[in-house]
């Protein structure tokens, strides 16, 4: 089991302790999600599956989150007016929570990734190419928290933003594509609880 030659990409793999979860695509109508379980391959999103994004607007599935028993997704547009989305799947159905100005998130021309998701406290924190976003799944709210370009750290609309990753000083750690001392890029920290940022 599992998906065919048609799909040129895993861009993404995440755990829930028993399964493997993983982002597929590569063109228009390509993004899906697929679960093994150690026996077999099964397609959990994508296509309509369980009630999940259907649109050829997006490309791929760019990242993944397990989390709270609630599997979380951020897929790619490759429409030059539509923006990256964030979904969720309980198990059962998928529901989009972001992206296109659902929930008073991003929408407008140019944010078409998401880059990265992380899990801080009860909150998730997110990356596309402007900023750090952060997502309350208690009621579903958004709310932008820094731009890259705040403290030179990067130029809004840049490329790619790495992975955030949670040290053990509750800080995340990122990169930029752009911006920093040269321009070229750099490392930065960010602390949620002050919403400060070091380039490093």
């Amino acid at each position: 089991s599992g998906w065919t030659t048609n799909y040129e990409g895993v861009y993404a793999l995440t755990n829930d302790g028993t399964n493997l979860y993983a982002g597929l695509g590569a063109s228009g109508g390509d993004n899906e999600v697929w679960r093994w379980n150690g026996t077999g391959w099964t397609k959990i999103g994508g296509d309509g599956t369980n009630s999940s994004f259907t649109s050829t607007t997006h490309s791929h599935v760019q990242t993944l989150l397990y989390s709270n028993d609630v599997l979380y997704a951020g897929i790619v547009s490759v429409h030059a007016v539509m923006s990256g989305e964030y979904w969720s799947f309980d198990g059962a159905t998928w529901t989009r929570r972001g992206g296109n100005y659902v929930n008073d998130s991003w929408g407008y021309r140019g944010l078409q990734t998401i880059e990265s998701m992380t899990v801080v406290g009860d909150k998730m924190y997110g990356a596309n190419v402007i900023g750090i976003y952060e997502y309350n799944p208690a009621n579903n709210a958004f709310t932008w928290k820094y731009s890259y370009s705040n403290a030179n750290l990067g130029d809004n609309n840049s490329d790619n933003v790495g992975e955030l990753v949670l040290a053990s000083n509750g800080k995340l750690y990122g990169r930029t594509n752009s911006g920093g001392p040269n321009g070229n890029g750099t490392l930065f920290e960010y602390d949620p609880a002050t919403n400060t940022a070091t380039a490093k």
